[in-house]
């Protein structure tokens, strides 16, 4: 097989920038009009207002294995709470880390009281493939519900709420 002219350069071009330093990119002077910030919290999580204090609690597992970018609140099941639908993956990622895009999608149902059950991906039937961007529930002509995931790059997919 034949090497393609200037593969390697670029390849070597991209190893330098491995283990560049944020000192070795901006100048003082650009440090200077920046500002540090920190991220603690790395997980998908759920923020309840509770009488004007904010109480952070983490999203149940099976919604941390691939980043989330959508999510859409529904009552899935009926019970009158409000219950998630998220969904994302990311597969533009350094060579070295590997695709994000473990999730097929998860429906986390919601009791009413902050708390979130997954429910089992056999009986939600939602195994949404690809990097998706948005979340849509609409209502079709004979009023029934269907939710449609914009996924990037690829056809939009369309599920029907029984």
């Amino acid at each position: 097989m034949k090497q393609m002219p200037g593969l390697k350069k670029k390849f070597l071009k991209y190893i330098d920038y491995r283990n560049v330093n944020l000192e070795d990119i901006i100048t003082p002077k650009q440090k200077g009009n920046s500002a540090e910030m920190k991220a603690e919290i790395f997980s998908s999580s759920f923020i309840k207002n509770d009488k004007g204090k904010l109480v952070i609690t983490d999203l149940p597992a099976e919604s941390q294995i691939a980043p989330v970018f959508s999510i859409a609140v529904e009552d899935i099941n009926n019970d009158s709470h409000p219950d998630m639908i998220l969904c994302g993956n990311l597969l533009a990622t350094q060579p070295d880390f590997g695709r994000y895009d473990a999730s097929i999608g998860v429906i986390l149902l919601g009791d009413g009281t902050g708390k979130w059950h997954p429910m089992d991906a056999m009986k939600s039937g939602l195994a949404i493939q690809g990097e998706i961007r948005d979340i849509q529930i609409v209502t079709d002509r004979q009023k029934k519900k269907k939710i449609l995931f914009a996924r990037n790059n690829e056809s939009i997919r369309g599920y029907s709420v029984k």
